[in-house]
């Protein structure tokens, strides 16, 4: 084998490694707090996403806001339309209230049911 082929490889998108990481099994955080180092991936916290090759807890960032990211996300999700995001680090989308609406993808609050219209709940 030629000293090209042993470099390190970038850890998974959705996860981060610490120094020292040396195999691809990947590691909930609650299991990492139990040990001194962690010697594999570590799946992304909830409300945070994780790129390829990140390197720490934080990831690269919080997913915005009017997006969310579950546990091990590479990048958000925008909230359907009836649903929204208001706040940056959420881990899942919010449903629109009674007597309020969003009709967009990516929505970070809900409106009001404008005079003269009807909101039903099932559909928003």
């Amino acid at each position: 084998m030629l000293f090209s082929e042993k470099r390190p490889i970038k850890c998974e998108a959705g996860n981060y490694c610490l120094r020292g990481v040396g195999t691809k099994n990947i590691t909930k955080l609650v299991d990492v707090w139990s040990l001194k180092s962690s010697f594999s991936q570590v799946e992304c916290e909830k409300g945070i996403f994780c790129e390829e090759g990140a390197k720490n807890a934080f990831g690269n960032g919080l997913c915005e806001e009017g997006s969310f990211c579950a546990g091990g996300s590479v990048s958000g999700v925008k909230a359907e339309p009836g649903y929204y995001v208001p706040r940056k680090g959420f881990s899942t989308q919010l449903g629109c209230k009674k007597s309020s609406f969003s009709s967009i993808s990516g929505a970070v609050k809900c409106l009001t049911c404008p005079i003269g219209f009807e909101c039903p709940d099932d559909i928003m």
